[in-house]
């Protein structure tokens, strides 16, 4: 796994100041071009001004961004213009949510947007983008109480490659996920129900990715049959979040961590996971087989800034666009997971690991002009352009793909592998893990052991065909991939 290793030295260096005067920029920091901030008229000034994002796209391709607002509560209808023809943000009007709420979460599938608030009791609110469509304003069709009555919420998620589509809700995030079908998107039907805390999930077919928030884990569910309630026996996996974090040093041996967010690669195949703890990465996961995903499926990691949260990760095609708090928005092109590579970023703000939760929340992506927005909590909208080497999403991720002999500057060595011994030099005493991958991805190959350090001598077996492979070496925080032969 590679980081853009130039930019972490400038940032370690700027979140330094930032600790120390409270204010490191005065302006943002940027490789792309930007428009904002732009901050609703219904927004006070100052902190809490905004929570989730989203984005929509007219049928005559007209983008629209819309804003969340904390501290009135509402939503924000703003037009950005299109592909052709991009203008600066201009708030269509204003639709007051009738709470004031530190989360504010949305989602849209076709005309139709749907969004939740974890305070107040308002429910789940849906907004018909129709009017929009002729030049008119968006307006609440209705809103709608949850399973058992309940009028909050953290989180939303449409998923639209079921048939019917599917809408899925943290129906107050201690409580579980509720599932409704959307064969009418104006009237919501409930079909399932899975208890249990739950922070945020993502819906892709028959698979239901959960994060449990204090739980410190992700559940794979089987949501082929919805019921109320799911049983047990439809989850078909648990990733240990907290595990993975301890065995990277990224919290202690008795810490545990909080699943914040989870999406997975279009095809289904890898994971992205984000932990809502102060100095844990994004994290990578095989998941092609739920059952040992957590075991045998870490990929590698990635963060933009060390010590502040990767908050969401949302993936379009070969990039992960990431809300990473104060260090603002994150492009990451994973087309080769196991090098990932930091390819565009904005901060609007000063860096500062003190401020937890404040920054970017979240990011949309998926414009069809391939611009993106994401919104700062205090300072609102921005609308993003990328490089135009950086602007194709085109790619299908996978891992792991052709790799240099040796990508990590680290004290790991793989020296030799033979038909049934690989031998390595472990710079520290104490556990480590190897696992060999075919060059098409798949783990042929995997141990977790204890050693002291030096040379080390591991029997493979003799299954193993003449070919290449790469061999991946991980202690503490340090990872090594590199290409291996066998002779045929």
């Amino acid at each position: 796994m590679t980081i853009n290793k130039n930019r972490t030295k400038k940032y370690s260096a700027l979140l330094a100041i930032g600790l120390l005067s409270g204010n490191a920029f005065s302006q943002s920091l940027s490789n792309m071009t930007v428009v904002g901030p732009f901050k609703s008229t219904n927004t006070s000034a100052g902190a809490n001004a905004s929570a989730g994002i989203w984005g929509w796209t007219a049928t005559n391709g007209q983008e629209y961004a819309l804003l969340t607002s904390r501290t009135t509560g509402g939503t924000s209808i703003v037009s950005i213009g299109s592909a052709a023809a991009p203008t600066a943000p201009r708030e269509l009007n204003f639709l007051p949510a009738g709470v004031n709420s530190i989360w504010h979460e949305l989602m849209g599938y076709g005309n139709y947007v749907y969004k939740i608030s974890q305070q107040g009791s308002v429910g789940l609110q849906i907004i018909n983008m129709t009017p929009v469509q002729t030049g008119g304003n968006a307006t609440i069709l209705k809103t709608m109480a949850l399973y058992n009555g309940n009028l909050t919420g953290h989180t939303v998620f449409v998923d639209s490659t079921t048939t019917p589509k599917r809408l899925y809700v943290t129906y107050g995030s201690a409580a579980g996920v509720a599932i409704y079908s959307l064969l009418d998107p104006t009237t919501p039907v409930l079909i399932g129900v899975i208890a249990g805390e739950s922070h945020d999930m993502y819906g892709l077919g028959n698979r239901l990715f959960i994060s449990t928030q204090r739980r410190g884990t992700v559940e794979i569910w089987d949501v082929t049959t919805p019921a109320i309630p799911m049983p047990t026996t439809a989850r078909l996996g648990i990733i240990n979040l907290t595990t993975r974090s301890r065995a990277n040093g990224e919290i202690g041996a008795a810490a545990t961590t909080i699943a914040h967010n989870a999406w997975p690669t279009a095809d289904g195949k890898y994971l992205f996971t984000t932990e809502e703890i102060a100095g844990t990465y994004m994290k990578a996961w095989d998941v092609t087989n739920p059952a040992t995903a957590s075991t045998n499926g870490y990929l590698g990691r990635w963060v933009g800034v060390p010590g502040i949260i990767p908050h969401n990760g949302f993936i379009n095609g070969r990039y992960l666009y990431v809300g990473h708090y104060t260090a603002g928005m994150y492009q990451v092109d994973i087309l080769n997971i196991a090098a990932m590579r930091t390819v565009g970023w904005h901060t609007p703000r000063a860096i500062n690991a003190g401020d937890l939760y404040g920054g970017t929340w979240g990011v949309y992506g998926w414009f069809p002009s391939r611009r993106f927005i994401h919104g700062d909590d205090t300072y609102g909208l921005y609308v993003l352009t990328p490089a135009a080497a950086n602007a194709d999403p085109t790619g299908v991720p996978t891992f792991p793909v052709s790799l240099a002999e040796d990508i990590s500057l680290n004290a790991l060595t793989i020296t030799s592998m033979h038909r049934d011994e690989i031998r390595f030099q472990l710079p520290h005493s104490g556990g480590y893990s190897l696992s060999i991958f075919s060059p098409g991805g798949a783990r042929l190959f995997n141990v977790r052991k204890q050693g002291i350090s030096g040379m080390q001598s591991l029997s493979i077996g003799n299954n193993l065909a003449g070919g290449s492979y790469v061999a991946r070496l991980e202690q503490n925080t340090e990872v090594l991939n590199r290409m291996v032969s066998l002779p045929k």
